[in-house]
């Protein structure tokens, strides 16, 4: 399994047990993420993560592209 599609279900994971502690791993202290409507710092993500808000877990579109929605 690509380390890609280790953090996608270490996320997956987080969003329905509500614990990101299998994220942090993958993200490094200086992570941030850049949406158009904001910048969440890592802590941020990772609270984000664990608090459920996602219910709908990403899935692969493309197998060869490894698409995402």
């Amino acid at each position: 399994m690509s380390l890609g599609t280790e953090f996608l279900q270490a996320l997956s994971t987080g969003f329905s047990s509500k614990d990101s502690s299998g994220c942090e791993k993958f993200i490094t202290d200086d992570f941030e993420l850049i949406t158009t409507f904001r910048t969440m710092s890592r802590q941020e993500f990772l609270d984000w993560a664990a608090s459920g808000v996602v219910r709908r877990p990403y899935r692969i579109l493309n197998q060869s592209t490894r698409t995402m929605k």
